[in-house]
């Protein structure tokens, strides 16, 4: 028992400049401690606690999270290249099973694609110009009266 418990300790430890994180079980890590019908809440727990960059171990993977705006624009703009592939993961293919999106695509073509849509999207949306505020205005303005026109002489702002 003693060697295994030091042989998992030796196999599971963390480098020097490792993020912060929770102690782990052995074999299992931190899969307990998490909620498996709101994992976002556990996760947001960690981020108050360690702050924006943070490590978890479910099972024997590994995980780093990165949370805030700036955080994350860092780690996929600034450093996307560090950034660009995932392992293969059974226990994160378990969690999202049949769910699609970029959080379930690892890397390879499929994530190329989804990654360029979604930035496109979000580019025709307005992301990262000063015309989005223009464009919110004007829609409330449109949405303003037409509310206007069915209900008489009401006023939003």
């Amino acid at each position: 028992v003693i060697l295994s418990v030091v042989g998992n300790f030796i196999k599971y430890r963390k480098p020097a400049n490792y993020p912060p994180g929770p102690l782990a079980l052995p074999v299992v890590g931190n899969i307990l401690s998490v909620d498996s019908k709101h994992p976002y809440r556990y996760f947001t727990k960690l981020s108050k606690e360690y702050g924006n960059i943070f490590s978890v171990r479910l099972g024997k993977d590994k995980i780093v999270f990165v949370c805030g705006l700036k955080m994350v624009k860092e780690a996929i703009v600034k450093q996307a290249e560090n950034f660009v592939d995932r392992p293969h993961s059974a226990l994160v293919d378990r969690i999202i099973t049949g769910k699609s999106g970029l959080q379930s695509s690892h890397n390879g073509m499929r994530w190329k694609t989804q990654r360029r849509f979604a930035l496109s999207t979000l580019r025709t949306f307005g992301l990262g110009k000063n015309t989005m505020e223009l464009s919110i205005c004007e829609e409330l303005r449109n949405l303003q009266e037409a509310i206007e026109k069915e209900n008489g002489d009401l006023h939003i702002f």
